[in-house]
Parts: C-alpha cells; sequence; structure tokens
C-alpha cells in the first residue's frame, strides 16, 4: 500500500519541513500513547472500579487500543489512493465509504461519529467541571446547589 501511495503521490508519505522531524513523529507517538493513560479517557475505568485489580488490567490492556490508530493511517491511504482528488482530508472516511458501501450503512456510519463525539466532549467537560463550586443542599431539600 505504502509504494502504491508513493507512486500516487510522490513525498505523501515523507515528513516534510523543518519541525516534522522524525524526534517530532516519535515524541508524538509517545505523547499519543501516554494520552491513553490520561484524561479523560480512563475516568470511567477509575470511576466504576470495583478493585484495584481493574487498573491492572487496564493498563495491560490500554497499549492494545494503540495498534487501533493504525487502522486510521490505513483508512487515509486507501482514500489517497480511491479518491485522488480528495479536496478535504478529514472528509477522507466518509468520501471512501461513501463509493464503498449502501447509503443505509454510510448513514449509520455518520451517526456513530456524531455520537461519539458528543460522548468525547461530554467526557471532556465533565472532567473539566470545577469540583468545589456545588454543594449538596440541606436534607429536606435534595437539590444541588451553587454556593
Amino acid at each position: 500500500m505504502f509504494h502504491r501511495v508513493e507512486d500516487a503521490k510522490p513525498g505523501f508519505t515523507a515528513l516534510k519541513g523543518d519541525q516534522l522531524t522524525p524526534v517530532w513523529f516519535a515524541s508524538t507517538v509517545l505523547l499519543t500513547a501516554l494520552g491513553f493513560y490520561m484524561w479523560p479517557h480512563t475516568f470511567g475505568s477509575a470511576l466504576a472500579a470495583k478493585d484495584e485489580n481493574v487498573f491492572r488490567r487496564n493498563a495491560a490492556f490500554m497499549p492494545l487500543y494503540q495498534l487501533l490508530i493504525a487502522f486510521v493511517f490505513f483508512v487515509g491511504f486507501a482514500a489517497v489512493l480511491q479518491v485522488p482528488k480528495l479536496a478535504d482530508s478529514d472528509l477522507a472516511l466518509l468520501s471512501v465509504a461513501k463509493d464503498a458501501f449502501p447509503q443505509w450503512f454510510v448513514v449509520a456510519l455518520v451517526v456513530n461519529v456524531v455520537v461519539t463525539l458528543l460522548v468525547s466532549a461530554f467526557t471532556r467537560g465533565a472532567a473539566a467541571a470545577p469540583t468545589g463550586r456545588f454543594r449538596r443542599a440541606p436534607a429536606a431539600d435534595h437539590a444541588i446547589v451553587e454556593r
């Protein structure tokens, strides 16, 4: 696949510019890997864990999720080959899916993307919410009120 991409768009797979060096690439991969252990990806497991073994299991399996990032690259490279005049690289997945799958599948894909974005936005918003700003009202009224 990489040879076909290089033949179709010479220099596409190379790091270009004075800032996009192999050190930049390695640090980006490292920070992405560390990001899987930090905000907000682990909050769900941290708040719902019944004991410390859950944390150990998550720490063992979390690197496996990194392997899924390779498929993102493959979709992008496939889009370069299948949609040569792709105007917006953000639409690579939808452009390839539109030509390869039936319309109902593309609609399901778009719905899943939107739900994923909403869940991610909600999780980040909940993680960033201030914790000391709200207090519990007196026992007679169980509403949460602002101080």
